[in-house]
């Protein structure tokens, strides 16, 4: 991630991905969306794709964004992760990870969040803003409230209780996405 922000389990569309997300129990927060305008991602190609006819062709693939890329927490929670996903696909028992890798599998996230992604802002230019600096996962009470500015056009939230989903202006230029909206729901 660009920006110090909580950890992120990306699964795309397809349910066969949100029950893996969920059969791992953590992180907390897990981001339901079909990709985005600036570029496809790896679990989104081939047979992983949510563009795959087969429903459920025994492929399973996520995307976890760890933190900001510079933080030391950043790598707790990749080993965290590769331990979880090595157990739930059995290709070594849970007995065996603990052995070897002992201080790689933290806590269970005490509960999950899936964020479903609605809509995201595109930057029309260099000079998109923010109102303010939002770190990711801000939950805005009321539609229609400006968080930003695309160029002189004002940016609000589409609904109530809209969740700002890795917010950033990092790379801001013409086509770059700087938030997705998402809605927020317990799994």
């Amino acid at each position: 991630m660009h920006e110090a922000a909580a950890p992120l389990l990306l699964t795309g569309m397809q349910a066969r991905n949100i029950e893996l997300a969920r059969a791992l129990r953590s992180p907390e927060y897990i981001v339901v969306d079909a990709g985005h305008k600036d570029g496809v991602r790896m679990r989104d190609y081939g047979r992983f794709s949510d563009l795959c006819e087969d429903s459920d062709n025994g492929t399973r693939s996520l995307l976890i964004e760890c933190g900001f890329h510079g933080e030391k927490s950043s790598r707790t929670v990749a080993q965290d992760i590769c331990v979880r996903f090595l157990q739930e696909s059995k290709v070594i028992s849970a007995e065996t990870l603990v052995q070897l890798l002992p201080e790689w599998r933290q806590a269970d996230a005490a509960q999950q969040w899936a964020l479903d992604v609605t809509g995201a802002v595109v930057c029309k230019s260099e000079n998109f803003r923010f109102d303010q600096p939002y770190q990711g996962l801000e939950m805005i009470a009321q539609a229609g409230t400006v968080i930003g500015w695309n160029e002189s056009e004002a940016v609000t939230t589409p609904y109530d209780n809209c969740v700002l989903v890795m917010p950033s202006t990092r790379q801001a230029k013409a086509g770059v996405t700087v938030v997705r909206f998402a809605h927020r729901r317990k799994l």
